[in-house]
C-alpha cells in the first residue's frame, strides 16, 4: 500500500511538471504582450505630442496656433488602454508603468488610475 502511494506521489509530481513549465511559458507570453502594448501606446503619445509641437513652432497665425494645439494627445485617447492594462487589479511591471505613464506622460485624476494605486 505504500509503496502504491509514493507511486502515485511521483507520477502526479512528474506529471506536474510540464504543466508547470507550459504555465511559466504562458504567463511570459502574456507578459511580452502586455509589455507590447504599453509601448505602443507610449510611442503613440510620443508620436502625436511631436506632431502636435511641430505644427506650433510651424503656426504663424493664431487660428493655425489653436489648430495645432488641438492635435495635442488628449487623455481621454490614451486612459481606455491604460485601463485594459491596469485592469484586474494587475500588479505586475507593466500595470506599474502604465500607471506612471498615466500619472507623469498624461497628467490624468482618474479615479481609476488612483484606485489602481491604492
Amino acid at each position: 500500500m505504500m509503496r502504491l502511494r509514493l507511486a502515485a506521489t511521483i507520477a502526479a509530481l512528474v506529471a506536474a511538471v510540464p504543466f508547470g513549465m507550459a504555465q511559466d511559458q504562458n504567463d511570459q507570453t502574456r507578459a511580452k504582450e502586455r509589455q507590447s502594448q504599453l509601448d505602443a501606446v507610449i510611442q503613440d503619445f510620443v508620436k502625436a505630442r511631436k506632431e502636435a509641437y511641430a505644427a506650433m513652432r510651424q503656426a504663424k497665425t493664431a487660428d493655425e496656433k489653436s489648430a495645432a494645439e488641438a492635435k495635442l494627445p488628449k487623455e481621454a485617447d490614451f486612459l481606455p488602454r491604460v485601463h485594459k492594462l491596469i485592469a484586474g487589479g494587475a500588479t505586475d511591471d507593466v500595470a506599474a508603468e502604465a500607471l506612471a505613464f498615466a500619472l507623469f506622460g498624461l497628467r490624468t485624476e482618474d479615479e481609476k488610475v488612483f484606485d489602481a494605486l491604492s
